[in-house]
C-alpha cells in the first residue's frame, strides 16, 4: 500500500511540474506556455512576471462551465511607448493544444524569437 501510494505521489509531481514549470521569464527570455489547465490567477502572475519586465500582457480569456481555459486572445506590448511586441487578437483554443510565445530581448528590446 505505500509502495502505491508513493507512486501515485510521484505521478503527481511530475504531471505539477510539467504543467506549471513551462514559464521562462526573465531580463532576457520571455518563452511562454498557455494550456486548457491555466487558470485565472496563473493569467494574472503571469501578467505582473511580465509587467516587471517591462511588457504589458493584456488578455481575453474564455472559460467553460467547470474553470477550464477554452481560448485566449491576448496582445504583449512594451509598458513605455506602447509598441506591439506581439498580438493574437483572434481567440486562440487552448483545448487541443496549447499556445504561447517566445521573445527573446535584442538590442535592448523584446522581440518574437527567430
Amino acid at each position: 500500500m505505500k509502495t502505491l501510494r508513493s507512486l501515485l505521489v510521484v505521478a503527481a509531481v511530475l504531471i505539477g511540474a510539467n504543467l506549471f514549470a513551462q514559464n521562462i521569464i526573465n531580463a532576457n527570455e520571455v518563452n511562454v506556455t498557455i494550456n486548457a489547465e491555466t487558470s485565472r490567477e496563473q493569467l494574472f502572475q503571469l501578467r505582473n512576471d511580465l509587467l516587471a519586465q517591462g511588457l504589458d500582457f493584456q488578455y481575453t480569456p474564455q472559460f467553460d462551465a467547470t474553470r477550464k481555459l477554452v481560448s485566449i486572445a491576448y496582445s504583449v506590448r512594451t509598458v513605455t511607448g506602447g509598441n506591439v511586441v506581439l498580438e493574437r487578437l483572434t481567440p486562440q483554443p487552448v483545448a487541443s493544444a496549447p499556445v504561447g510565445f517566445h521573445l527573446t530581448k535584442q538590442n535592448g528590446s523584446f522581440a518574437p524569437a527567430k
